[in-house]
């Protein structure tokens, strides 16, 4: 879950800034703060919440 989050808010980050399509580009922009904070309070997680989540 972590390296997926982090993957995304490389991702989003690019086609924030690089986009071609002005609408995936405004989709991307207005998503990554969204992604970013998901990605820090997983990373504030202890691997025990993280071993009882990848249950759900």
């Amino acid at each position: 879950m972590k390296m997926d989050h982090k993957m995304d808010v490389a991702e989003f980050s690019k086609e924030s800034m690089k986009g071609k399509d002005p609408q995936v580009q405004g989709f991307a922009s207005s998503t990554l703060p969204v992604i970013k904070e998901h990605y820090k309070m997983i990373m504030g997680m202890g691997s025990s919440k993280m071993h009882s989540m990848k249950k759900m």
